[in-house]
């Protein structure tokens, strides 16, 4: 019983980490959507760095679907 609440107790602050660290590709993501529509042309390494970001921003993605599956599963074995 204390190792599941240990888990589930790791799961959620993964949770709350990735969650954070989604929140900071949004702001990311925000600030390009100005330099897109405050520029006309965006130079080369501007749109390498975006795509850059957006991959990040996908990995994220499977990490957030990944820990929920993870904790929603642990929720099951605990309840």
């Amino acid at each position: 019983m204390e190792q599941l609440t240990a888990a589930w107790k790791q799961y959620g602050e993964d949770v709350q980490q990735t969650a954070q660290q989604v929140r900071m590709v949004q702001q990311n993501i925000e600030q390009y959507a100005n330099m897109v529509q405050n520029t006309v042309t965006l130079p080369v390494d501007t749109m390498n760095r975006m795509v850059g970001d957006f991959n990040r921003l996908s990995g994220y993605v499977e990490r957030v679907s990944a820990r929920t599956g993870e904790i929603n599963g642990m929720k099951d074995l605990y309840n």
